[in-house]
């Protein structure tokens, strides 16, 4: 449901969207098509969000804004395990809006020097 939802928004802001099933092979996606953001669910098969956070910023994307999306309350162990992430969202607070913009500010961002 979460891809779903994610997908279509972005698609409806003229992005271009990637999906993986699992971390596992959305990593090996990211890694292939180098994508100008992640979208990234903490809960996932094969390899979780925390793993994947962890391997994507020991590798060549590790510059790569990558958005967190969970439905949980997060510990602060938790919290700290995703400081390389661009940002972490609730999913309850997702809107179309919301999320548009902040895929503009990612991208605004990335293209502005310094």
């Amino acid at each position: 449901m979460f891809r779903y939802v994610i997908r279509h928004i972005a698609q409806d802001a003229g992005f271009d969207v990637l999906e993986a099933e699992n971390g596992e092979v959305g990593i090996a996606l990211a890694l292939s098509e180098e994508p100008d953001m992640i979208f990234l669910d903490l809960h996932m098969p094969k390899v979780d969000g925390f793993a994947t956070l962890a391997r994507l910023a020991d590798s060549p994307l590790k510059s790569t804004p990558v958005i967190v999306c969970t439905s949980h309350a997060l510990t602060v162990d938790q919290k700290r395990a995703l400081a390389s992430a661009y940002a972490i969202v609730p999913k309850q607070d997702l809107s179309r809006d919301g999320l548009s913009r902040l895929m503009r500010l990612v991208l605004d961002e990335a293209q502005s020097p310094g």
